[in-house]
């Protein structure tokens, strides 16, 4: 897939459902010195009829991918608003969007 097919029609993903995993946009944020955030892209999943809109975190681990969750008010914890339950279709949506967020913004990765 070239960059034009891959900006139009996002990266794809074959999983075992009937689906492909897709992530249509990746929005890499500008860093800014006095905001610290972990937070370095706005990623937009989508899979069949549903769209669900995450982020990319730069976690102790390396990057990671976020789901949307709200803090409770009550005990501060955070609480998912959209889950992927299946472990590959995950594997599959962090990959992709981690991969055009590198492509994107040429960040190299450590090994």
């Amino acid at each position: 897939m070239d960059n034009n097919q891959m900006h139009q029609n996002g990266a794809t993903a074959t999983t075992i459902y009937p689906h492909p995993a897709i992530v249509q946009r990746v929005i890499p944020f500008n860093s800014d010195p006095n905001i610290q955030s972990k937070v370095v892209a706005a990623v937009q999943l989508r899979y069949g009829p549903i769209q669900i809109n995450g982020k990319l975190v730069h976690g102790d681990k390396g990057l990671f991918l976020s789901m949307p969750a709200r803090k409770s008010e009550s005990d501060g914890e955070y609480y998912d608003h959209a889950s992927v339950l299946d472990a590959s279709l995950m594997d599959s949506f962090r990959s992709l969007a981690i991969a055009e967020y590198v492509r994107m913004t040429g960040v190299v990765l450590a090994a």
